[in-house]
């Protein structure tokens, strides 16, 4: 794969206004390839002298209406993000790297045509490692006060995504996904949650 023949122009929106002025500036842009997928970009921020680390962000899925149960109360609109540590190969094509760009795009494309809607600790399940160098095979999505933002009329939440292993995820559909994110917290979980490729799992013995 060449990645640089993925970058394009970048397009006009209204994520990318707030994301510049209160995120960062984005270095790149990256649109979905597949003609099934989403009408979606990621956006890629380099890390900086006061966030030493990558943050990589959807545009585009907050243009597809969540349809979240009636009883559940949640924003309709989302995005999301991964955060990097700063010594990430962003743009080398093996899978050990850019695994958190191709889950972004799956995990949109599973929110929208699988799940429906998300919330804070859901679960996305990729059935799959997501690389050679790694276990995880899903995420937990977080977010905070600070993470829902009123942006062109819309309440949109920035979920951040958390990598987790397949006896985490089925922990969390037997007990929930906040007793999950609780565990991670009290075992000294930071923000932003930047990846970390070596984390133990901490639900090894779960089944």
């Amino acid at each position: 794969m060449n990645i640089l023949k993925l970058f394009r122009k970048k397009k006009y929106s209204s994520i990318k206004e707030y994301i510049r002025e209160k995120v960062g500036n984005i270095h790149l842009s990256i649109p979905s390839q597949s003609l099934d997928d989403l009408d979606i970009e990621v956006l890629i921020i380099e890390p900086t002298k006061n966030k030493p680390y990558f943050t990589l962000i959807t545009d585009g899925l907050s243009n597809y209406q969540l349809k979240p149960p009636g009883n559940l109360e949640t924003n309709l609109f989302c995005e999301l993000v991964i955060y990097l540590p700063e010594y990430w190969k962003v743009l080398n094509p093996n899978i050990n790297f850019y695994w958190p760009i191709k889950s972004l795009f799956q995990s949109a494309y599973k929110i929208v045509n699988n799940y429906g809607w998300v919330a804070f600790s859901s679960i996305i399940s990729l059935d799959q490692k997501v690389s050679d160098n790694s276990s995880y095979n899903g995420f937990i999505l977080i977010s905070g006060v600070d993470d829902e933002v009123l942006i062109a009329q819309k309440n949109i939440t920035f979920y951040s995504l958390i990598p987790v292993y397949n006896e985490e995820i089925s922990f969390a559909k037997q007990h929930g996904g906040e007793k999950l994110f609780n565990e991670f917290v009290e075992n000294g979980l930071v923000f932003p949650p930047i990846v970390n490729i070596n984390r133990n799992n901490s639900k090894k013995d779960f089944f």
